[in-house]
């Protein structure tokens, strides 16, 4: 490579053999230091009209190739390169049409991607237009290397090249913007961003204060002034900008604070809407009133004006709780006092609605449908029909049965538990046999058209299993969790039961055909119940319902507060009491431990609450169900 160069200009006519001196005294070379050319020159018309230029000369020669490079002995350093261009093919009188996106090039500097697919027209704003692009490169090398590649269309072409070597400029002093006089007030913030500018690019700026009153302080970085005056007066000091340049200047300018003292009038606090509130007997009621106020420094305090008995708020944190003990509407305020002079508070008037609690109700429901089927030769039959269902499992022809029901859930919002009551026993021995009840989500079944050919597919998902003896009474399974998702879904709830243990043994289940004691679904719910549904009210009450009121004795009976009540020797192990209203509302009695059949247990209803009426006293154990009518005076 040629040795480098001095710090002089270098300008190349790229294109021409001719030197070229400019208007304005540059001195452009002949075409030189190009190499890896593909391609060649051309040169422009002298006729043709160079626009926005007096140069014409220069821009109607060109350098252009599929590539080009140019490799220019320099000193080592950094310096400016200029390229210049002009479309004079593209759009040039006596040439092609023009257009933008009709040549696209690259341009690399040292390595390094200067332009990408740069397109003259585009940039000119049309053709025999000059277009300068400048780069600042550093070399290091003491070789200048351009590379000119196609893009996305046609060659590169370049009309001139410029070198230009970077000289060192005087450092010049930065301009603090102007700040001006200010006004504060005793023990409030007095703040403010001083800013500054300067000519000489990526020079750095401290910011300082001269003669400045005690605690006032700026940020040397970023200009941020800061202080909080304790005192009243004049105070005049300076606001100073140094730049870091050689030598270190700096602007300034001095400013006057004037500080007068704090106005004292007091500003009420505001406290934030707390709004109505709805709570049930016996239920924590608990909320945080929050206030503000324009008095910084100010403390708050709140308090509740005509509260009822036991509420409480935190005089400091303004958190307010109660449990009601009685229902009703109670209207009280909730208030909150500052400590200026005078002392001012704002408060709100809120309203608490005490809501009795709601007693749970007990909903029977009967089925819309019920069947079996059966394996085998059998798989046709259809035993909708039957007044018992059968459920087996074993080998054999017509061996294996399953009984289906279905339950509609319509008059219900809200199910707490769910339990399906199927009266059975195994016929066949003493032998206990696990029953399990699987979901089946595809209600399309009818009784009349059901048999195992047909029958909706159940889950292999167990919800839930009871042993079965010999004994014919009702058993319960537990299918809350499945009820509850079909109440969601389509409000109809559809349950296989089968004997999963193979033990091939005949289980009886009365269907909705029989006499008595048919199954049932046995919710439990905090909701509404529409018309539809019969609560355990009305299957009590009802003339159809078929109680046995002889086994079990109360007395005495009307009944007041207390009564005496002597269990059957028909129940077994522990026996349960509650007492159903003619509205459906449960009421569940405390026994003292170990009621079991054949004993006495002294019974206390005055904590129930019941007003006089007929009641249903239902006797509840493992292997009886009794119900008793009592009346109840007040």
């Amino acid at each position: 490579r040629a040795a480098g160069c001095g710090p002089a200009a270098i300008r190349i006519n790229t294109g021409s053999t001719a030197a070229y001196t400019t208007a304005d005294g540059r001195q452009f070379s002949a075409d030189q230091y190009y190499g890896n050319v593909t391609g060649g020159t051309g040169t422009l018309a002298s006729t043709v009209d160079i626009l926005n230029t007096t140069d014409d000369v220069l821009y109607r020669s060109e350098r252009s190739a599929a590539t080009i490079s140019y490799s220019i002995p320099v000193s080592s350093g950094t310096m400016n390169v200029v390229l210049h261009f002009a479309e004079t093919y593209f759009g040039a009188p006596g040439k092609v049409a023009g257009g933008t996106g009709k040549r696209m090039f690259n341009v690399d500097i040292e390595g390094s991607r200067k332009l990408t697919n740069y397109d003259i027209y585009a940039r000119a704003g049309g053709a025999v237009r000059p277009v300068l692009e400048s780069f600042a490169v550093t070399v290091t090398d003491g070789i200048l290397n351009i590379n000119f590649t196609s893009g996305s269309a046609n060659m590169p072409k370049i009309s001139a090249i410029e070198v230009l070597p970077q000289t060192a400029q005087a450092n010049a002093a930065p301009v603090l913007a102007v700040i001006g006089s200010k006004t504060a007030t005793v023990g409030q913030p007095l703040s403010f961003t001083a800013a500054a500018t300067d000519p000489d690019q990526g020079q750095s700026k401290t910011f300082a204060l001269v003669n400045a009153p005690s605690g006032a302080a700026i940020n040397a970085s970023t200009g941020v002034f800061s202080w909080t005056p304790a005192t009243a007066g004049t105070f005049t000091f300076t606001v100073k900008v140094t730049d870091n340049g050689s030598p270190a200047l700096s602007d300034e300018e001095t400013i006057t604070v004037t500080v007068g003292n704090a106005t004292t009038t007091n500003v009420a606090p505001v406290l934030a809407a707390i709004g109505n509130k709805t709570v049930t007997v016996g239920q924590a009621l608990s909320f945080t009133a929050t206030a503000t106020d324009a008095d910084a420094g100010q403390s708050k305090t709140f308090s509740l004006v005509n509260a009822p008995s036991g509420a409480v708020i935190n005089v400091t944190t303004g958190v307010f709780t109660w449990t009601p003990t009685a229902a009703g509407s109670f209207t009280f305020a909730v208030k909150v006092t500052d400590n200026g002079s005078p002392a001012l508070s704002d408060d709100e008037t809120i309203i608490v609605t005490v809501n009795n609690v709601t007693a749970p109700t007990s909903v029977t429901l009967s089925p819309l449908a019920d069947s079996y089927v059966r394996n085998g030769s059998y798989a046709g039959t259809n035993y909708g029909s039957a007044t018992n269902m059968v459920v087996k499992s074993g080998s054999g022809d017509g061996i294996t049965r399953s009984a289906y029901l279905k339950f509609s859930l319509s008059s219900l919002s809200q199910v707490s538990s769910a339990k399906l009551r199927i009266y059975a026993n195994n016929t066949e021995n003493t032998t206990s046999i696990n029953l399990s009840a699987y979901g089946v989500d595809n209600d399309s079944w009818t009784e009349g058209g059901i048999n195992l050919n047909n029958a909706p597919a159940s889950s292999s998902t167990v919800l839930g299993s009871v042993g079965v003896n010999n004994t014919a009474k009702y058993y319960e399974i537990d299918v809350t969790a499945y009820v509850q998702a079909q109440l969601a879904a389509d409000k109809v709830v559809s349950i296989a039961v089968k004997n999963p243990s193979n033990q091939n043994k005949n289980v009886n289940i009365n269907s909705k055909e029989n006499a008595s004691n048919k199954p049932q679904l046995l919710i439990v719910t905090n909701g509404p119940v529409t018309s539809g549904a019969r609560t355990s009210a009305e299957e009590l009450f009802s003339s159809e319902s078929k109680v046995e009121f002889e086994k079990s004795t109360i007395y005495p009976n009307p009944v007041q507060k207390h009564f005496t009540v002597e269990f059957s020797k028909q129940h077994s192990k522990d026996v349960s009491l509650e007492m159903i209203s003619q509205l459906g509302r449960t009421y569940k009695i405390n026994l003292p431990e170990h009621s079991r059949s054949g004993s006495k247990a002294e019974v206390n209803i005055s904590d129930l609450s019941l007003t006089g009426g007929i009641y249903m006293l239902r006797i509840q154990s493992a292997s009886l169900t009794e119900v008793i009518k009592v009346f109840v005076v007040d």
